[in-house]
């Protein structure tokens, strides 16, 4: 997982997202692709507000081995 500042473009953290609304809370995206969006949306407004961005310029990239 990437860190909190980055869950905007963390695939592992958009997996857990999609499976709470689906498993957890039966909000299945085949017929709500709306609450998944609000979802995404939400996560990447939270990775631009200044307390938890921070400033930070540099990002933490993760290698796939």
């Amino acid at each position: 997982m990437l860190p909190f500042n980055q869950m905007d473009e963390d695939p592992v953290r958009h997996e857990l997202d999609r499976l709470l609304l689906s498993e957890v809370l039966d909000i299945t995206e085949a017929e709500r692709p709306d609450v998944h969006e609000g979802v995404a949306l939400l996560r990447k407004m939270l990775c631009q507000e200044p307390s938890i961005h921070g400033g930070k310029k540099s990002k933490v990239k993760l290698d796939a081995s």
